[in-house]
């Protein structure tokens, strides 16, 4: 259910195409540090661990702003919009993520985030 919700949000919104990783746990889903968060932090870890490296995040949320920080992700590759923009030193977006955009543009030459070992 929250994988195909989650997909049409994300067509509807004009988002391109691309992977959806949602869980099928109640307990993950609730917007709590304990809930989706640990949910999120757990995943960034097996990304992690997995040999990704991950140049940037983005998000909207207060669980993603722990997460990301329990990912050890530097906080001035962090954009959040919305009220929790610059929480915990995050990178502010206000309005739309085209404010993202001048960083992105400077980091074009990024390693695309793929396994160590490819």
């Amino acid at each position: 259910w929250l994988c195909e919700h989650s997909r049409t949000w994300l067509r509807e919104g004009g988002y391109p195409p691309g992977v959806v990783h949602t869980t099928d746990r109640h307990r993950e889903v609730a917007p709590r540090v304990d809930g989706v968060g640990r949910f999120k932090a757990d995943f960034l870890a097996r990304l992690h661990g997995a040999g990704y490296r991950i140049a940037a995040a983005y998000g909207n949320a207060a669980t993603d702003v722990w997460a990301y920080a329990q990912a050890g992700l530097p906080v001035d590759h962090t954009f959040i919009i919305g009220p929790h923009g610059g929480d915990g030193g995050t990178v502010a977006i206000a309005g739309d993520w085209s404010a993202a955009l001048p960083w992105a543009r400077q980091h074009a030459d990024a390693a695309v985030p793929i396994a160590a070992d490819q």
